[in-house]
């Protein structure tokens, strides 16, 4: 009989992305006490069950909706956000028709801890499959890429997820919607994610159908290298001293040790354009990404980690 896998180690950055920064199957991390290793990205941006379902209550499920549904404008968008608020509900209504059954066959209860335990996992894994052509293609410098839409759509939905997906966006948003009486923030948070998630891939598709983006591809010229980190996707308009939310999505993402695309969404002067970059400007951005980051920076090398928390403490 087959028996799903119960996946309890949850990556909140996909292993795949962080493959250009390997060396023989290593990758060199560093961690927020100062201590740099070397390891295997199975080991990095890893947390247990972080993504298991948990039971709402009816409060819960009420702020969810009014908080993250109710605010969405357009009619089609609401309705996939409805969609996705209900398969968390039908999820969990499985779970709760079975928890007082105290003789459950060995068989069923441990599909149902599988269930439990990967149900929002393998919803990151199917938005990671569906974007991996397209990040190959980006990572070879393919500029036609974004021009299709198919392809766009799946990658688009990428960016939303893993912008949200981290430990470090889980702490925002418990920090957040704590003060909310009443309200399980912690029970929440995978619908919270995955609605969200959904919605920033899909406003971001329709600025690309709306000729919106302004992409630039910035590589490397010399033997500098981009770093990144368990938050490789970061909002610039974010980057800011003011307590004020950012408008607008414009990302730095780098994509390789060579290569990395800033995108803005929301452009008066959409187009594409690809420039090599100097080692002071690859420098400018890895401090950006590292002051982004929640606990974990990556590198390919030793020497790039060093010196880059170096400059951070000179």
């Amino acid at each position: 009989m087959f028996m799903p896998q119960r996946k309890v180690r949850h990556h909140y950055v996909w292993q795949e992305y962080l493959s250009p920064w390997t060396k023989d199957g290593s990758i060199y991390c560093r961690r927020t006490d100062g201590r740099i290793f070397k390891t295997g990205t199975p080991d990095i941006a890893v947390e247990r069950l972080l993504y298991q379902l948990k039971i709402m209550s009816a409060q819960d499920i009420l702020i969810v909706r009014k908080m993250f549904v109710e605010p969405i404008v357009i009619p089609q968008l609401k309705t996939i956000a409805e969609g996705w608020l209900d398969t968390f509900l039908k999820a969990q209504s499985i779970l709760q028709s079975t928890e007082n059954v105290d003789d459950l066959p060995q068989d069923l209860k441990k599909h149902l801890d599988a269930f439990e335990a990967s149900f929002e996992e393998e919803i990151h894994t199917m938005v990671e499959h569906d974007a991996c052509k397209t990040l190959n293609r980006l990572r070879q410098g393919d500029q036609t890429v974004f021009g299709d839409l198919n392809d766009m759509g799946g990658f688009c939905l990428f960016l939303g997820f893993q912008y949200i997906r981290t430990r470090k966006m889980a702490a925002n948003i418990e920090r957040t919607l704590k003060d909310i009486q009443g309200f399980n923030v912690s029970a929440s948070l995978g619908v919270i994610r995955v609605i969200v998630g959904w919605a920033i891939g899909a406003n971001l598709l329709l600025y690309l159908e709306h000729n919106n983006w302004k992409v630039e591809l910035l590589e490397s010229q010399n033997d500098s290298e981009f770093i990144t980190s368990d938050q490789p996707i970061i909002n610039i308009e974010a980057i800011t001293e003011s307590k004020t939310p950012p408008t607008k999505f414009h990302i730095f993402f780098p994509l390789s040790p060579q290569l990395a695309t800033v995108i803005d969404f929301q452009s008066n002067h959409p187009g594409i354009t690809s420039k090599e970059i100097a080692s002071n400007e690859i420098n400018d951005w890895n401090h950006k990404l590292f002051a982004e980051s929640y606990e974990q920076v990556y590198a390919r090398s030793r020497d790039v980690l060093e010196t880059l928390c170096a400059q951070e403490w000179s």
